[in-house]
C-alpha cells in the first residue's frame, strides 16, 4: 500500500475492529482500533480534509473504552476530539448530525462522573442542536429524542424544575 492510501486503510480496518468489539465485547478489538484509528490521524494532520472523520471515529471510540474502563483520561481526550471533529466538519456535511450527538453522549457521561452542571447544559444544548438536524422522518431522529428525554430527566433530578420534566414528556411523546 503506498503512503497516501495508507490513511484510509488504517481507518477502515479500526472501523472493522470497532464493529467487532461492539458485537463481541472483546476489549483487544476496541484497543486495536484506537491504535489503528490513531495511525490513521496521525497521517491526516491539520488542513487533511478526512481528519474531522478519524478525530470523530477516534471521538467514538475512546468513548466507549472510557466508559468500560471508567478512564477520565480517555474521556477527555474523546470530548477533545469530538469538539475538533464537529469544528473541523463542513457545516452542510449531512452527517454533522452525529457528531454533535456523539458530543452530547460524551457530555452526558462526564456529568455522571464528575457532577458539572455545565457538561449537562452543554450535553442538552448539543442535543438540542443534533435534534434541529435529524427532522421528522428522519431515521436517527429518535435517537435525538431519546438523548433529550434522558439528559432532561437527569437536569430534573438535579434541578427540580418542572419545565424540564414537561420537556422530557414532550419529546418522549414525540
Amino acid at each position: 500500500t503506498n503512503s497516501a492510501d495508507r490513511d484510509h486503510l488504517l481507518a477502515e480496518l479500526s472501523k472493522l475492529l470497532y464493529t467487532r468489539f461492539e458485537q463481541r465485547a472483546h476489549m483487544p478489538d476496541l484497543e486495536e482500533a484506537i491504535s489503528h484509528e490513531r495511525g490513521a490521524l496521525a497521517l491526516r494532520p491539520k488542513g487533511h480534509p478526512r481528519r474531522h472523520i478519524s478525530l470523530g471515529n477516534l471521538a467514538i471510540s475512546l468513548g466507549h473504552r472510557s466508559y468500560e474502563l471508567r478512564s477520565m483520561d480517555d474521556l477527555r481526550a474523546a470530548i477533545e476530539h469530538a469538539r475538533e471533529a464537529l469544528a473541523l466538519r463542513p457545516r452542510k456535511h449531512p452527517s454533522r448530525h452525529l457528531l454533535f450527538s456523539n458530543l452530547s453522549g460524551l457530555l452526558r457521561l462526564r456529568f455522571s462522573q464528575l457532577g458539572d452542571a455545565k457538561d449537562l447544559e452543554e450535553s442538552n444544548k448539543n442535543e438540542h442542536v443534533a435534534l434541529s438536524l435529524r427532522p421528522s422522518g428522519h431515521p436517527y431522529r429518535y435517537l435525538s429524542l431519546l438523548n433529550l428525554v434522558s439528559t432532561l430527566n437527569i437536569r430534573f433530578s438535579v434541578r427540580g424544575r418542572a419545565a424540564d420534566l414537561e420537556e422530557a414528556i414532550k419529546y418522549g411523546r414525540e
